[in-house]
């Protein structure tokens, strides 16, 4: 268990849909950062499972971007970031 975690709640989670589907947009994916490597935590995993967007992971030691998503299992995907 990580001694530095992040939670929200499941209705905050069907909030951000709901604003979303409400201005007609789709939620594409989920940004969060982790202070080691860019990788699924086992409860990043199991919210994959009832979140199938892509998650776009950050490592703020390591700065890098990895996405991944759930199909049957985590899986690494490509993606382009420019800014």
């Amino acid at each position: 268990q990580s001694a530095i975690s992040f939670s929200i709640e499941p209705q905050d989670v069907l909030r951000a849909y709901d604003v979303a589907e409400s201005k007609k947009l789709q939620v594409i994916g989920i940004f969060h950062s982790h202070p080691a490597r860019p990788a699924p935590s086992n409860t990043d995993k199991k919210f994959m499972e009832i979140n199938p967007v892509v998650w776009l992971i950050y490592s703020t030691t390591e700065q890098e971007f990895k996405a991944y998503v759930y199909d049957s299992d985590v899986r690494e995907v490509a993606v382009k970031i420019t800014v």
